[in-house]
């Protein structure tokens, strides 16, 4: 077996193994039905949140309803593809705007017939935070919601949904908790809505067992200066500059984050930097909201995109 190949099937495998952060984290949630567990990026939420739904559906269960809830459509369209992966022969919903090869709408009644049509099987609904208020009006039992990145949830537009869903079980995960100055206002310690804090994994203990890498600044100058203009031959020049400055023989995976979609467009359509990545060797995907998926110009679908991702490690 190629020495690539088989260092894919390695990872892959090392993916089943749960840290013990995460099975400690699965402990508490089994203790209570509320709370937040605080793990930072890199830590495996996601993981911890499949492996809660896979230990409910244990037999023999009862189907039931999940509701897992993301910031953006993005990420809710991702972490639907995680799941199904990990577990099958469930119905989904999704309640969003966003595109999906699933079933989709935002209507509460629609919502509500949906989840009476589908009593043998369990039932995965995704949505955003902007979106949620749409199934607290669909007055559908959930038995279970998970929130990702729930520190936006507090944001006044957001806290609305957030503060009156019901469910049997509710689970924040985030690296990053916001608080406010009062417990009943919109920040995370407001215990009636987010519960307490059932575990917070300090970043150290994921340095140390390997989970996560610790942070290495390097910083790259320029004499130009950025200007609306010349952004994006100013950007490809920081990428490429940065490339060539990397020390090391192994072939590097590199993560390119823009603060907007109209940047990160610019640079890729209004400069070279695609052909000049090629010619090093690189394969370049990109991907957002309004553009879509990209796999080396080609324009994919996001099941695509990240099953390519995944195959990458």
């Amino acid at each position: 077996m190629p020495r690539s190949l088989n260092l894919f099937f390695t990872y892959n495998l090392l993916l089943k193994q749960l840290r013990s952060h995460q099975s400690r984290a699965i402990d508490a949630m089994k203790l209570s039905n509320k709370g937040c567990i605080y793990v930072p990026t890199g830590g495996g939420k996601t993981a911890i949140m499949i492996e809660d739904l896979k230990g409910r559906m244990i037999p023999p269960y009862s189907p039931f309803t999940a509701v897992i809830v993301a910031p953006r459509i993005l990420l809710a369209q991702q972490l639907c593809e995680e799941f199904i992966t990990e577990v099958p022969n469930v119905k989904v919903l999704h309640v969003h705007s966003g595109e999906t090869k699933y079933d989709k709408e935002t209507k509460p009644e629609f919502i509500t017939n949906w989840v009476s049509r589908h009593p043998q099987y369990t039932k995965l609904i995704f949505t955003t935070y902007h979106s949620l208020h749409k199934i607290c009006d669909s007055m559908v039992n959930i038995n279970v919601l998970y929130c990702d990145e729930a520190h936006n949830s507090t944001s006044k537009n957001h806290f609305v949904g957030i503060s009156t869903v019901k469910s049997n079980s509710s689970y924040f995960f985030t690296a990053t908790p916001k608080y406010s100055r009062g417990n009943n206002e919109r920040g995370m310690n407001n215990s009636e809505v987010y519960g307490n804090t059932l575990i917070s994994v300090p970043a150290p203990e994921l340095v140390k067992n390997g989970t996560i890498l610790p942070p290495l600044i390097d910083i790259h100058e320029t004499n130009e200066t950025r200007t609306k203009f010349n952004a994006p031959e100013i950007d490809k020049k920081v990428i490429l500059n940065i490339i060539k400055n990397i020390k090391t023989n192994l072939s590097p995976k590199i993560l390119v984050a823009a603060p907007n979609t109209t940047i990160l467009w610019n640079m890729l359509t209004k400069s070279n930097i695609i052909s000049s990545l090629k010619k090093q060797g690189y394969d370049i995907m990109h991907i957002t909201s309004k553009h879509g998926a990209y796999i080396n110009k080609t324009k994919v679908n996001r099941q695509v995109f990240f099953d390519t991702l995944r195959r990458m490690g």
